[in-house]
């Protein structure tokens, strides 16, 4: 569950994004991927959101086809999940303050 509150779910036109953890093929640190990577997830036309500063909040068109961002433009912190079939975004981008939560969700999808 990502819940987004004030500023950020005005931006993203979103408050709440449930994703099951079986429609979580994998997650990893925007920071570890290679160039090729971040270049397929970068937003390339907007759906609906907005960018505030370095920040990206709502639905995109990426390379790898659509995506929800809601997260400021700091690799280290952001984490890239990469979805299944079952929801109509192939990508989510999330900031999340404390990187052990990737570890902790990439041990979940590996049960």
């Amino acid at each position: 569950m990502i819940e987004l509150r004030g500023l950020e779910s005005v931006l993203s036109l979103k408050r709440r994004l449930e994703i099951p953890l079986s429609c979580i093929e994998r997650a990893s640190h925007v920071w570890s991927l290679n160039e090729d990577e971040k270049k397929q997830i970068s937003p390339r036309r907007r759906i609906a959101g907005a960018y505030l500063g370095k920040a990206i909040y709502g639905r995109y068109l990426t390379k790898l086809g659509r995506a929800f961002f809601a997260a400021r433009k700091y690799p280290e912190k952001s984490i890239a999940l990469y979805l299944r079939e079952c929801l109509p975004y192939k990508i989510v981008v999330i900031d999340a303050e404390d990187p052990r939560t990737t570890t902790l969700l990439m041990e979940k999808i590996r049960r």
